[in-house]
């Protein structure tokens, strides 16, 4: 029998632009946990396409490489089959806009490790994630300095694909400076040279193929069809193969380095 106080619970019920969006909590007090639940109505699956399946995709991938991401869990609330991304219990928050504008150009080397934003700007490139901005960056306080969180990785993948209608074998999604018109503020000055972002490519192109094609068909069939995985492993195989060219393109065509 379930025990009573351990269901997520609807706080607050919001209408976004990607879908509707539910602010949860569940526990009791002293011991509660609060998060974001998604789910998906006729209109958003027809024009994002899979986003669900995306974002638990992408936190699973993300969590194969020890890189900071809200835990995500798929549930159902109210009859409504979606995800819950958590929100960690860890004192004050704050978007990386605030931290920026709080710390200013040293807001990067405030962190504990300032490399693992390089870090997950590489995932980005490989997962073809359009919607990295400076609010769905957490940013919180550890004993020594500051640390950081990733949240909403929907639109990458098919969701990418499907939102800008787009397909997915156009070579424009060769070319990062082309399709990404968002940046951390500070980040890609940060980024000076090639041998920064080397490991963190290195790091992923060292994935198993069968570990990728593993996680991929671990998506529960309610969320991503059969076909619909078979894409999106030939997307991340094709990408991590070809990972250094599309990083050592975007120095190039961005940044004017190499």
């Amino acid at each position: 029998m379930r025990k009573p106080g351990i269901s997520w619970v609807p706080v607050q019920k919001y209408n976004r632009p990607l879908g509707p969006v539910w602010q949860v909590r569940k526990g009791r007090e002293g011991n509660r946990q609060i998060g974001f639940f998604k789910y998906m109505n006729r209109s958003t699956a027809k024009r994002l396409g899979p986003v669900l399946a995306m974002e638990l995709l992408s936190y699973r991938l993300a969590r194969k490489l020890g890189i900071s991401v809200a835990k995500i869990e798929v549930v159902t609330i109210q009859g409504k089959r979606g995800i819950v991304s958590h929100k960690k219990r860890k004192g004050r928050l704050y978007s990386w806009e605030e931290f920026y504008r709080r710390k200013g150009p040293r807001a990067i080397n405030e962190l504990q490790s300032p490399e693992r934003l390089i870090e997950l700007f590489v995932f980005d490139i490989w997962i073809v994630n359009v919607d990295r901005h400076n609010e769905n960056i957490i940013i919180f306080p550890t004993q020594k300095a500051y640390d950081f969180y990733a949240i909403d990785h929907s639109m990458s993948l098919l969701g990418t694909f499907t939102f800008r209608k787009i397909p997915w074998y156009s070579k424009q999604w060769e070319h990062v400076a082309l399709y990404n018109h968002h940046y951390l503020r500070g980040l890609t000055h940060y980024i000076q040279e090639y041998s920064q972002v080397k490991p963190f490519i290195q790091k992923i192109q060292r994935l198993s193929p069968v570990l990728i094609k593993q996680t991929v068909r671990r998506i529960p069939g309610s969320l991503l069809s059969l076909t619909q995985k078979q894409q999106a492993e030939r997307v991340l195989l094709n990408r991590q193969k070809n990972l250094h060219h599309l990083v050592e393109r975007w120095l190039l065509e961005y940044q004017g380095k190499i």
